[in-house]
């Protein structure tokens, strides 16, 4: 889905671009070719970004398998085309009571 989503904001950068290239003295052209390069570019970094919830672990997955070690609770950067998916485990803690 992230991959997919990437493309998406990859080929919104690349419609503004165009627009923004072939309007002439038409502000709407041009302005709609901003809006879609910076629609895109959000779009891009969102796709980059995993959370991780407090108290859980991330595992990098790929086929089943396990990828390598695990991930920290927090925000984390990764590419959208590389390994996997990023599956969360919850670590869940109890106190017993004396």
């Amino acid at each position: 889905m992230a991959l997919f989503l990437f493309v998406t904001a990859v080929l919104a950068v690349i419609v503004g671009v165009v627009l923004i290239s072939r309007s002439t003295n038409s502000e709407e052209e041009r302005g709609g070719g901003l809006i879609a390069i910076c629609i895109g570019l959000v779009v891009a970094a969102l796709c980059c970004l995993v959370i991780i919830p407090a108290g859980g672990v991330g595992v990098p997955v790929v086929f089943g398998k396990v990828l390598y070690a695990p991930i920290n609770e927090g925000l984390h950067m990764r590419s959208p085309w590389g390994p996997g998916t990023v599956d969360e485990v919850y670590l869940i803690t109890e106190l017993q009571e004396r």
